[in-house]
């Protein structure tokens, strides 16, 4: 089986190409934190307002990926508020 630069297994990868893996991920974390920066700043400055929802929200998740449990801890959550 053959494989390009980002099909193959990660071990596989030259160190020229993890080179350019970290440098496209460090490209991305810098406009991430640019992106949050600017918007807690509008949020600070009272140009962005929050928003009262007229219920309550839970949020299920964090930045966490697939396989962390985040669906059924959700579901049964959700099943518990549905008895009350």
């Amino acid at each position: 089986m053959t494989h390009g630069p980002l099909t193959r297994p990660s071990a596989t990868l030259s160190q020229r190409e993890r080179a350019g893996v970290r440098g496209v991920l460090k490209l991305a974390e810098l406009l991430y934190r640019g992106v949050n920066r600017m918007r807690r700043a509008l949020y600070r400055a009272g140009i962005l307002k929050p928003k009262r929802l007229p219920v309550p929200v839970i949020s299920g998740g964090a930045t966490a990926a697939g396989g962390s449990g985040k669906t059924p801890a959700v579901i049964a959550i959700a099943a518990a508020l549905a008895q009350r």
